[in-house]
């Protein structure tokens, strides 16, 4: 009899532990959301090219006056070469810093020939041969020129000098770096 006891005893408890087990619940939900958020655009234009699409761009577009004695659309001593960068940041939608460099050291043999540089937004000229900038998200106005010049000033004492530039380009590189203006 004790034994039957014991084993109704253990049977029990085992109905009672599962009864215990099966009114526990573990309260779990599982959701998934997914949120929308629109990127801001940016697309930067030099003379109407994508510079975010393409890492270097050529400017041929050059005006030269001066001279009546040098073949039209070459650059001589006595004549003046120009043109223009323009900035488009009309397809952004953040503020624009911008920072352009002139590399003018095809220049460094010729201290006759100058180089003038004059942001026309401010029409202020650059004396360092770096223009900074910002294009504020407020600005009516997206776009930016930037005149620029290279002055060949006819000197007798820089004739030798000036050989050295008979049949060849005289390059300037421009290194451009523009990054969103957070105001800092």
């Amino acid at each position: 009899m004790k034994k039957k006891l014991i084993l109704i005893s253990i049977l029990l408890i085992a109905i009672v532990s599962l009864n215990i087990v099966k009114t526990y619940g573990l309260f779990e939900t599982n959701a998934r959301a997914e949120t929308v958020m629109t990127v801001g655009k940016w697309s930067i234009s030099l003379n109407d090219t994508n510079i975010t699409l393409q890492q270097s761009i050529s400017f041929n577009d050059f005006v030269v006056t001066g001279s009546t004695h040098t073949e039209e659309g070459y650059l001589a001593p006595g004549s003046t070469g120009e043109f223009e960068v323009d900035i488009d940041v009309s397809n952004c939608d953040t503020s624009v810093e911008y920072n352009l460099s002139f590399d003018t050291t095809k220049f460094d043999n010729h201290p006759n020939i100058e180089l003038r540089i004059v942001d026309e937004a401010t029409n202020q000229e650059v004396s360092d041969e770096v223009l900074t900038g910002v294009i504020r998200l407020s600005d009516q106005d997206k776009t930016r020129k930037i005149k620029i010049q290279i002055i060949w000033n006819d000197i007798e004492e820089y004739n030798e000098n000036d050989n050295e530039l008979i049949g060849g380009s005289l390059d300037i590189v421009i290194n451009s770096n523009f990054k969103q203006y957070t105001g800092e």
